[in-house]
């Protein structure tokens, strides 16, 4: 019986979001992800949007693993509304 001493942490998130990078300090585990998918509608008036026009990171704190506080660190594209 073989065993591991990993997480497979993409298991505990969203496929579309894709995990980039795991960082691990005494006390933190940073994980930078982006997203994959290509779909994104507008929040006021639902219609989809196909304007990207930049991108910028989003930092949001998950829940502890290991005893250790998690941040997520996400590239989210920004589109424009047409």
């Amino acid at each position: 019986m073989s065993t591991t001493s990993s997480l497979d942490l993409q298991s505990f998130y969203p496929a579309d979001l894709k995990i980039l990078d795991v960082e691990e300090t005494d006390d933190e585990i940073i994980i930078r992800m982006h997203s994959v998918s290509n779909n994104c509608t507008c929040h006021k008036c639902g219609a989809p949007l196909i304007k990207h026009h930049g991108s910028h990171h989003r930092k949001a704190q998950d829940l502890p693993i290991l005893g250790k506080r998690v941040t997520l660190d996400m590239q989210i594209f920004d589109y424009n509304c047409s």
